[in-house]
C-alpha cells in the first residue's frame, strides 16, 4: 500500500495494519495542576461531565484514521487498526466505558451501568443510516463531520481500535507496563476473523484490566 501507517505486521495470513497516536491531558487542566501544586503542594479537581474526552477521542481516530495512511479499499488479508494510548487522559481514570462509547456508542454499553452511557455520543462504527436524536445529529456535526469531502467514513475500512494504557504513566522508554483492550467493528469483522489477532496482540500487550 502507499500510505504511510506506523506499523505492517503479518498474523496468522492477515496484513495487519497499525496507526498509533499518544493523547496527552488537554493544556488547560495541566497549567491547573501546575498552578495548585506550586501554591499548595496539593492539587485537586472536580469533573462532572467527562464527554468532551470522548469527543476527543473520535477525533484523533478520525484524523488517524486518514485514506493517505490506509487503504480504503480493503482487501481480504488486510486488517487495519488504530492504536490510541490514553494514559494520560482524565488523569489516567479513562476506562472501558470511554473506550466502548468512544468506538461504538451507547449500543456497545447497552448491558453495562446506566451511568457509562452518554445520550448525545454516536460511536465511530455505528451504521451511517442510524436514526438519530437531535443532540446525536449535533454530535455528528460537530465531531465526525472532520473528514474531507469525499472522503470514506473509518467505519468503512477501519476493523478495530486498540486503546492502550501505560502503568506507570512515566515516559521514559521501558519504564512501565503496557496493557490494551481491542473493539472491533462488527461490520467488517467477526469473532472468527479476530481471534487469531487479537491473541497475537495480547501476547505481546497484556489485555487491560478494568
Amino acid at each position: 500500500m502507499s500510505g504511510d501507517v506506523d506499523f505492517c505486521w503479518c498474523v496468522s495470513g492477515y496484513r495487519v495494519f497499525i496507526e498509533m497516536k499518544l493523547l496527552g491531558q488537554d493544556q488547560k487542566t495541566k497549567v491547573d495542576i501546575a498552578k495548585q501544586l506550586e501554591e499548595s503542594k496539593v492539587f485537586a479537581t472536580y469533573v462532572s461531565d467527562d464527554t468532551k474526552d470522548v469527543a476527543r477521542i473520535q477525533r484523533d481516530i478520525f484524523l488517524k484514521s486518514a485514506t493517505k495512511k490506509f487503504n480504503p479499499k480493503l482487501e481480504p488479508t488486510m486488517i487495519n487498526l488504530v492504536a490510541v494510548d490514553l494514559s494520560e487522559l482524565q488523569l489516567g481514570t479513562v476506562d472501558l466505558g470511554d473506550c466502548l462509547i468512544a468506538a461504538g456508542g451507547n449500543e456497545f454499553v447497552k448491558n453495562c451501568h446506566p451511568a457509562i452511557r452518554r445520550s448525545a455520543v454516536v460511536g465511530v462504527f455505528e451504521p451511517a443510516d442510524k436514526a438519530l436524536t437531535t443532540e446525536q445529529a449535533e454530535w455528528v456535526k460537530c465531531f465526525h463531520e472532520v473528514l474531507p469531502a469525499g472522503e470514506p467514513h473509518p467505519r468503512d475500512y477501519i476493523h478495530g481500535l486498540l486503546f492502550l494504557f501505560r502503568d506507570t504513566q512515566e515516559r521514559a522508554a521501558l519504564s512501565y507496563e503496557l496493557s490494551g483492550v481491542v473493539v472491533w467493528n462488527p461490520a467488517l469483522i467477526d469473532a472468527a476473523r479476530a481471534k487469531p489477532v487479537l491473541e497475537a496482540i495480547h501476547q505481546i500487550v497484556v489485555r487491560a484490566k478494568f
